[in-house]
């Protein structure tokens, strides 16, 4: 098998550039709109290996391997998390966590965060500390997000955590579902905030959409979307699985859209901000088992480990657009980073690039025949070899030992005459040398392209320009496509996508000497703000509480609502009050007798919802039993149901309430003591309910 080590070094350069660009993008923030040029290597991901205790950066736009670094012993139970270019090895088997800097490949000094953790150690790393979690124990704790070291004593939370009890979001706060108590926490830093009973025990899943976290009780059937601010539900979505489905549930990265795949074989999208799941797409055959899908380039992703393939579903269309095979049967990972979708089998050597079309690129992350081969900062460096002995020197030849080729002089006959020389002949003319032919030009360089985009992160409906460049030479034509199905064409071009997500941009160039090139970035598209205004609650001369969401007036009676998002409030009375009536506001009503509720739906201008309480009149009953007699009496206002001592509902003046009184087994309805009409002896009394009432409802034993 060949590993293409051509550009690790030309990567690690590229994905320095990346780490400096992303800084200097955030420190010219306030200063306007700076220009990016996006790197070819952004878009690359992290990927363990365990069977060889590696970690490896995958390029997304070439599938290539950037970086392969050992970070454990072969064999190893080896994750990772990664945080922009770096990445944090978490070592099951040894309980440590290794940092990977991104733009040296340099690996510190394994850290053991939390003593004794192993299979439930797990690490979250965002904008502030690394936060290590063992998920067994439910033991946290901060730490340094570069030294790793431990910002502070670890923390017992008294939860009983899972998998998929966690998340953070983007300001690098940390979120956990005790599964236990359904209790929900929000971490910064050493301060916890809890809300109390968020969900049912037993089995919920806590993920991201956009900013605010969602909570998906599984026992319970429902998706609850918190609001970050207030560590509490503001919106409730019935989930339509049944008690035996295995349930996937993930969030898109950038918009109030929540993915709910079933093990029946079917991908649930749900829309938070309109509170309802608006479709139910079929995706595979039931008893399939699938992993929590990911979104890229306005698609779908769906790992299915029953088939070994990625199921990819159009966002626009909900219709599946391709189901490509990418690895054997069995599970395997499936991530996004940067608009780039990453498969990876963490037991070999196989991963890859999962295109928004379905095409597959296939990627070796380590040679299997020779693991080590190529390895970045390998464990054990080679020793350097020592210099070589200096050479002695020569000693001079003698007359009995010559050099090689050296002509040996004869010596001079005296006795000889001397033999006249002979005329030196005249040298002849130096041949002028043949002029140096010229040499030829070396061959034109490569277009190397690179795309600048005026605002890094723009908003849907907002107009961005794009100018693709060339460090090698100009520029002769340029062909852009904008990964939704519209395209233009010259260096500088301005556009505007309609809605939110990631966008794949690609441009094809043509040199001024006719060479022709082509680059690539993912575009990140926030959703248009959705415009928000005020909900204003009060109650009409006290009496009782509306409650709902962050409504708990008369103390809390304001808050803001997104247009088409929907509140419910519930009227509470207070002891001696009944509910009265709603004001008008109210897009539905309902809930019961006693607890009515209002649902309000936020339109396009500020709302106000209130309603009124008045005193009641009570109605009070005593059971009296001779011989040991008894029975019940219920109403068929109130909710009554007395079987014993005294008893009373409160309800509106005015109301006409008739109680009955029913004997049990053994005994007999015998009388009222004082029913207004007089009807004492009957089992049905009407009470007209003007005043206040009291009565007494006598029972006696079978004659």
């Amino acid at each position: 098998m060949h590993l293409n080590r051509s550009r690790i070094g030309t990567s690690a350069a590229a994905l320095a550039s990346v780490g400096a660009l992303a800084a200097a993008v955030l420190v010219g923030a306030g200063h306007g709109n700076p220009a990016r040029e996006i790197n070819l290597l952004s878009g690359a991901a992290w990927l363990p290996s365990s069977q060889v205790g590696q970690v490896t950066l995958l390029d997304g736009s070439s599938a290539e391997v950037a970086a392969q670094v050992k970070v454990a012993d072969p064999g190893a139970a080896v994750d990772v998390v990664q945080q922009g270019a770096t990445a944090y090895a978490i070592n099951h088997t040894t309980g440590t966590i290794t940092r990977v800097d991104g733009a040296t490949f340099e690996q510190g000094k394994p850290a053991t965060p939390i003593p004794d953790a192993h299979a439930g150690l797990t690490a979250f790393a965002g904008k502030g500390p690394l936060y290590a979690l063992d998920t067994q124990r439910g033991v946290l704790v901060a730490a340094d997000a570069r030294t790793l070291a431990n910002q502070g004593e670890p923390q017992s939370l008294a939860a009983r955590l899972t998998a998929g009890s966690a998340t953070m979001d983007d300001a690098g706060h940390l979120w956990l579902i005790d599964q236990a108590t359904g209790d929900l926490t929000r971490v910064v830093g050493n301060q916890q905030t809890t809300h109390r009973a968020t969900a049912k025990p037993g089995n919920s899943v806590l993920t991201m959409a956009g900013d605010n976290p969602v909570v998906v009780d599984i026992t319970d059937r429902k998706a609850l979307r918190v609001s970050p601010d207030a560590v509490a539900p503001d919106t409730v979505i019935d989930l339509d699985v049944a008690p035996d489905d295995k349930v996937q549930a993930s969030g898109s990265p950038h918009g109030q859209r929540l993915y709910v795949v079933s093990s029946r074989g079917v991908l649930m999208i749900c829309d938070l901000a309109a509170a309802k799941c608006g479709a139910t797409i079929p995706i595979a055959a039931p008893a399939t088992t699938f992993g929590p899908a990911v979104e890229a380039g306005n698609r779908v992703f769906v790992p299915d480990y029953t088939g070994g393939r990625v199921w990819i579903v159009d966002l626009a269309t909900h219709v599946v657009v391709a189901k490509p095979q990418v690895l054997p049967p069995g599970q395997f990972q499936l991530l996004t980073r940067d608009g780039v979708v990453f498969f990876n089998d963490p037991n070999t050597e196989k991963a890859g690039v999962v295109r928004i079309d379905g095409g597959v690129r296939n990627a070796a992350k380590y040679d299997p025949a020779d693991p080590n081969k190529g390895l970045n900062a390998p464990q054990d460096k080679p020793t350097a070899p020592s210099a070589p002995p200096s050479q002695p020197q020569t000693p001079p030849p003698s007359s009995q030992d010559q050099p090689p080729n050296t002509q040996t002089t004869q010596p001079t006959v005296t006795d000889q005459p001397t033999v006249p020389t002979e005329p030196t002949v005249p040298t002849q003319p130096t041949v002028p040398t043949q002029p140096t032919q010229p040499t030829q030009p070396p061959p034109k360089p490569k277009p190397k392209l690179g795309i600048k985009i005026s605002k890094a992160n723009p908003v849907a409906e907002e107009t961005v320009t794009l100018q693709v460049t060339n460090s090698t030479g100009g520029i002769a034509s340029a062909d852009w496509n904008f990964g939704d199905s519209k395209g233009d064409s010259g260096t500088t071009v301005p556009h505007a996508w309609a809605g939110g997500g990631t966008y794949q941009v690609s441009v094809k160039v043509t040199a001024p000497d006719g060479q022709k090139g082509s680059t690539s970035l993912s575009v990140t598209v926030q959703p248009k703000p959705i415009p928000k205004h005020k909900l204003t609650v009060f109650v009409e001369g006290g009496g009782g509480h509306l409650v709902g969401g962050p409504i708990n007036c008369p103390s809390a009676c304001e808050t803001d609502m997104a247009e088409g998002s929907s509140l419910t409030l519930t009227a509470n009375p207070d002891p001696g009050k009944v509910f009265n009536f709603w004001n008008p506001g109210c897009s539905s009503t309902g809930g019961t007798e006693t607890n009515p509720t209002c649902t309000v739906r936020m339109g396009t201008a500020d709302q106000v919802a209130s309603a009124a309480f008045t005193d009641g009149k009570t109605l009070s009953v005593t059971i009296k039993g001779n011989l040991g007699a008894g029975g019940t009496v219920t109403s068929d206002v109130g909710g009554m149901n007395c079987s014993s001592g005294t008893c009373s509902i409160t309800v509106s003046p005015g109301t006409h309430v008739t109680l009955t009184g029913q004997g049990n087994a053994t005994s007999d309805f015998s009388f009222w003591s004082s029913c207004p009409d007089g009807a004492n002896f009957k089992k049905f009394c009407e009470y007209p309910m003007d005043t206040d009432y009291s009565d007494t409802a006598t029972f006696n034993p079978k004659s």
